[in-house]
């Protein structure tokens, strides 16, 4: 990426930041986390990164199934690392003031490198294992137990459900460890072993009554709408194919604009396009280093090159 693009880029994202710097104090902050795949020309899917910081109340008892429209969140998106995505996602918490707010919720899929940045960037935060999640990998034993299309499975869904809506996992994995008898294949037992495995590693993140008297968020809608409004919509249409220089840009430029909205975002653009950049007498002063193939060329005749030829002659 040319120099002077990326002072330009820098001076875009810099600028609209500054316009969505938080003043005001919060009751509580949520925090999601997720990757979402783009098809990119270099190495086909490629992850995307992406968090959401949302400022908002507590939910009232009753009205937890209440849709709801997501409208003053910060928006992260990185192709790329870890490390690159913990930098913009804590940059991101500095800006909302993190540390000043009373109740600060992290939601996750039960990634171990999500728990591991909310203990590294919100140690304070109270965790949460959304739901969808958690019935997901109950799903996927009951589809091994039952197969794939049984007509029992929304059953065994609306069960589920009932059992983690409490303080805790113990109750579905007693369920889910009566079917142990059952088992017949190396499958099931490992389908088995995988949710009960997760919900006893996850057992302090489920504790959805708790959570849910508290008035905090249990689900994964704020994270899964960031993919589509965010990413999906510009990113992800027919027949896309990114670059993976392109895609990085594109995704940080997408995360400012759902942040900042459409008027802030075009005020900071012109004013990086208005960003001076370097005169030619300052670009003459500057040294002219060698590129590594030319630096390790010695520039001796070739034994087999025409000149070689007449100078041996």
């Amino acid at each position: 990426m040319p120099v002077k693009a990326k002072n330009r880029l820098r001076h875009i994202l810099t600028t609209a930041g500054e316009l969505r710097l938080t003043r005001n104090y919060h009751s509580m902050l949520t925090v999601g986390t997720d990757g979402s795949m783009l098809l990119t020309r270099e190495a086909s899917w490629k992850e995307t990164k992406v968090g959401v910081v949302a400022r908002g109340g507590f939910i009232p008892p009753g009205e937890e199934r209440k849709r709801r429209r997501v409208e003053d969140a910060r928006y992260v998106a990185v192709l790329g690392g870890q490390p690159e995505f913990k930098k913009a996602l804590a940059a991101a918490l500095s800006a909302e003031r993190a540390d000043e707010v009373e109740t600060v919720v992290w939601l996750g899929d039960g990634a171990r490198e999500n728990w591991t940045l909310a203990d590294e960037l919100a140690p304070f935060a109270i965790q949460v294992l959304d739901i969808p999640h958690a019935v997901h990998w109950a799903m996927l034993c009951g589809k091994a137990f039952l197969g794939e299309g049984h007509c029992l499975l929304p059953h065994w869904e609306a069960r589920i459900y009932q059992l983690i809506d409490a303080d805790g996992p113990d109750e579905a994995i007693a369920e889910l460890m009566a079917c142990l008898p059952f088992a017949t294949s190396d499958e099931q037992l490992a389908a088995l072993d995988d949710v009960v495995g997760s919900y006893r590693t996850n057992e302090q993140r489920m504790r959805y009554r708790t959570f849910r008297a508290r008035g905090l968020p249990v689900g994964s809608g704020i994270v899964e709408s960031a993919h589509r409004h965010v990413l999906q919509v510009r990113m992800k249409r027919a027949g896309q194919r990114w670059s993976l220089p392109r895609a990085r840009r594109m995704a940080r430029l997408r995360a400012v604009y759902r942040t900042t909205g459409a008027v802030r975002f075009h005020a900071a653009l012109r004013a990086g396009l208005s960003y001076p950049t370097a005169t030619a007498e300052q670009r003459a002063r500057r040294p002219v280093k060698n590129s590594p193939r030319r630096a390790k060329r010695d520039h001796l005749l070739s034994r087999v090159s025409p000149r070689a030829q007449l100078a041996s002659k």
